[in-house]
């Protein structure tokens, strides 16, 4: 009520005396005025991705024992984007890195193809 004399006494009127169907927010502030502290559904982990440079060679076996040779130009947590020399072929498949220490294969399906380039989404690993 004391700020509603104030305004007043200012020149200016009060949000209450003036008629209008739109509400005011009510917008909870921290010392801390990032988003995430705001509202803590905003914090979302960042995923990681690595980028090689040069690409690093891959082989892409299709589940009919056809391989195609392919180089991995990025990878994250989710999935990866190789570049084929034959993209349409590459539905689902196995994607293997055997340059490391020990082979790792994960499953792939494919996402989105720009020419010859396919972005993949790993697959969930399924128990033997």
């Amino acid at each position: 009520m004391q700020d509603d004399a104030l305004a007043l006494q200012g020149g200016n009127q009060s949000s209450r005396a003036v008629d209008s169907p739109i509400r005011r927010a009510v917008v909870l502030r921290s010392v801390d005025e990032t988003p995430a502290a705001v509202c803590p559904t905003v914090k979302r982990p960042l995923q990681k991705r690595v980028w090689f440079d040069p690409p690093r060679p891959v082989v892409c076996a299709l589940d009919e024992g056809a391989t195609v040779e392919c180089v991995v130009l990025g990878i994250w947590n989710s999935g990866a984007r190789i570049r084929a020399q034959s993209p349409r072929l590459l539905t689902e498949f196995n994607l293997l890195f055997a340059s490391g220490p020990a082979p790792v294969w994960r499953r792939c399906k494919r996402l989105v193809v720009r020419g010859d380039v396919v972005d993949v989404e790993f697959l969930p690993k399924t128990p033997r």
